[in-house]
């Protein structure tokens, strides 16, 4: 009897034993070092015959991904290749559209990996290194140490963190533009920034070691780019000269809200969602500008703010006029709302925000939608235009006779009501969108009404004039101080290129500038105007000779040299272009002729890119295509954020002119309009 439980126990376990051999290995949820924003993996099976990954796509609803046929699973350390086998739940090299939640389930098989192999990236031919999967580990996750100290781990500074955060409702607050009529604009101070980067895989490291900087201050229309490098700790580290709180955008992280005397740390990741965001980002502050940023994006969402709002424009555009005024009023409503109603008020006065925080995130919510409002005027507006490509690849644009214009009195209606709280705002050089709002209203319809006058017995002109009672309020200031800054800026190239002399120029805008600043009700506007007034006159005078060369630093004098070199002895035309950008692609079509007619000339047109925005085949296919001559230049993504803090632009296209030697002539060259003679011209003086 005692023989025989004691064969039954070695029978059990001889048992066990035949089936946990048989059983395959899973990982559920594996560790990944660098995900993209296209695929995820649920869990990872190692069966005898293949590695099976069960994954999830994902992209916007209504958006698609592609799995290549190419795929494969490849060792990280010794570059072994594991074949791509088959695939489960959708094809290969098909669209895959995504339903309304955004994600599809499938099962890809590749050959069996040894369990000698302990990382695998998951990668295909692609251009586009940020769409590869990177560091799965097949070893288990690593054992997280937990925090002997009490300290609050950064990356839990979510608007959670600080909703629970103690404070006192105030009861009593209420948005006003009174508390900011006297704001100061030269506080002159620094935020300290520093980025903290997750995720970021070695075989990235080299693609994204810099990140891009951008602010435009909006009284003169300033603009300040920086680069900033990726340090050993995957921290990006950066000190911004401010003269007032205003959001700065960080490519690709998005807008920051920062103020003088800031140091705000941000703690995010270099994965992205299919919109394009970082997966997560915190923030911790010695000032209130971490929180601001922790809740505006929760507060947006609470308040109803419409997602994708400028996909519903166009739709709404599309259908015509009824269509887009009717959605400018729903969203007059929903800006009365969140001006007069007690829902944002009260959720405001939920939060541990001091009175000046609140009214921030009010004038961004307000400001938002506004922006709305205004891209439905403005895509409607462009709507009267009709581009038509003739046969040489350059576009004509007529006019479309039938073209009616919005009915500015119902689309504008809620915002001419409360024009003080929204229009005589200083605050609104802080709201969360930067530049968008101030540029869309003083270049729009309530700003900018011309009536037809007549001058003479035959002549007649369109005189601006002040139709809604903008005129006295702070926006209307920033318009003519953004036009002094313009006649000021035309001034100086025409002298840069010798068009005009010094003394001239000095007379003539002594004038113009007068005349703008007594439409100018803001002393604090109007000191800004009359400071850049009195550095250009120095300029001129050459008490402030300071090129753009002697502010660059030895790297960055490198990298033009590299640039320009193999050009020394010509004048050139330097362009800086991106595939995606429309204006830029017409703008070099439109200059195909006078490139062919100034070829034998000591002329070069540069067309300058990033193999990021413009991946060299398909740039390469579309300038063969279209007849592009010239020198076609792609950097890495590191020099075209070096050359853009160099050359201080916020968008392209934008052109350089710089001399036989390199030097730079003009920084802004305008090509419009420009002919052969005048390039000719300019090419024998420098």
């Amino acid at each position: 009897m005692r023989a025989k439980k004691v064969f039954l126990f070695l029978l059990a376990i001889l048992i066990a034993d035949i089936s946990a051999l048989s059983k395959n290995r899973i990982i559920k949820d594996p560790e990944v070092e660098y995900t993209p924003s296209w695929i995820s993996i649920d869990e990872i099976e190692f069966d005898k015959d293949a590695t099976i990954l069960r994954c999830q796509l994902h992209n916007r609803p209504h958006w698609w991904v592609k799995i290549d046929g190419s795929s494969m699973l490849k060792d990280r350390n010794s570059g072994r290749e594991f074949k791509f086998r088959k695939l489960e739940g959708v094809e290969f090299n098909k669209e895959i559209w995504m339903p309304d939640e955004g994600h599809v389930a499938c099962t890809l098989y590749y050959d069996p990996v040894p369990s000698d192999v302990k990382e695998v990236n998951l990668v295909e031919n692609n251009d586009d290194p940020f769409k590869l999967m990177y560091g799965i580990r097949l070893d288990g996750k690593r054992e997280i140490k937990k925090r002997k100290d009490k300290a609050v781990n950064p990356r839990m500074m979510t608007a959670d963190f600080y909703l629970a955060q103690p404070y006192e409702p105030d009861t009593a607050w209420r948005f006003t533009n009174k508390r900011y009529l006297n704001m100061p604009l030269d506080q002159n101070g620094k935020a300290h920034v520093v980025v903290h980067l997750d995720n970021v895989a070695r075989e990235l490291r080299d693609k994204f070691s810099s990140i891009s900087v951008s602010l435009e201050e909006q009284i003169l229309r300033k603009q300040m780019t920086l680069s900033p490098m990726l340090d050993d700790d995957n921290c990006i580290v950066m000190d911004i000269d401010l003269d007032y709180p205003v959001s700065t955008f960080l490519n690709p992280l998005g807008n920051v809200f920062v103020q003088p005397g800031d140091t705000i740390e941000i703690f995010t990741t270099l994965e992205s969602t299919p919109y394009g965001e970082p997966r997560y980002m915190t923030y911790r502050s010695n000032s209130e500008s971490a929180m601001i940023n922790a809740l505006l994006p929760i507060i947006k969402e609470r308040a109803g703010l419409p997602e994708n709002a400028y996909e519903i424009s166009n739709k709404a555009v599309e259908k015509g006029k009824e269509s887009a005024e009717q959605l400018a009023q729903e969203w007059g409503r929903m800006l009365e709302n969140i001006i007069t109603g007690e829902d944002v008020r009260q959720m405001l006065i939920n939060t541990p925000l001091s009175t000046a925080g609140k009214d921030i995130v009010m004038m961004s919510l307000i400001a938002d939608m506004g922006s709305n409002i205004e891209d439905i005027v403005l895509d409607h507006t462009y709507k009267q235009w009709i581009y038509e490509k003739n046969p040489d690849g350059s576009v004509k644009v007529r006019q479309d006779s039938t073209w009616v214009p919005l009915d500015y009195v119902k689309v504008y209606e809620p915002m001419i009501r409360h024009k003080s709280l929204i229009y005589d705002n200083p605050l609104v050089l802080c709201e969360s969108r930067q530049w968008v709002f101030i540029n869309r209203s003083i270049f729009g319809a309530l700003f900018r009404n011309y009536q037809t006058v007549q001058t003479d017995s035959l002549n007649y002109e369109d005189k601006l004039i002040d139709k809604y009672g903008m005129r006295g309020m702070f926006m209307y200031d920033l318009r003519h101080s953004q036009e002094s800054a313009r006649k000021i800026n035309d001034a100086i190239e025409g002298v840069q290129l010798g068009r005009v002399a010094a003394n001239d120029v000095m007379d003539n805008l002594t004038s113009v500038i007068a005349g703008d600043l007594a439409m100018i009700s803001s002393p604090q506007v109007a000191n800004k105007v009359l400071g850049e007034y009195r550095s250009i006159v120095r300029s001129l005078e050459g008490n402030n000779s300071e090129t753009i060369e002697q502010k660059w630093t030895d790297e960055q004098k490198a990298l033009w040299q590299k640039l320009t070199a193999p050009y020394i002895g010509n004048m050139l035309v330097v362009d800086f272009w991106g595939m995606g950008c429309g204006p830029c692609r017409m703008g070099m079509m439109n200059m195909r002729d006078k490139v062919e007619a100034l070829k034998d000339e000591p002329i070069r047109f540069l067309y300058v890119t990033d193999e990021q925005q413009s991946p060299l085949d398909a740039a390469e296919a579309w300038m063969y295509e279209n007849q592009i001559r010239g020198e076609h230049i792609f950097l890495s993504r590191n020099e075209w954020n070096m050359l853009v803090e160099m050359f201080s632009f916020l968008g392209i296209p934008h052109v350089v002119l710089a001399g036989k030697e390199g030097q730079i002539v003009q920084n802004g060259f305008n090509t419009r309009g420009i002919t052969t003679d005048e390039l000719k011209e300019l090419s024998t003086r420098f």
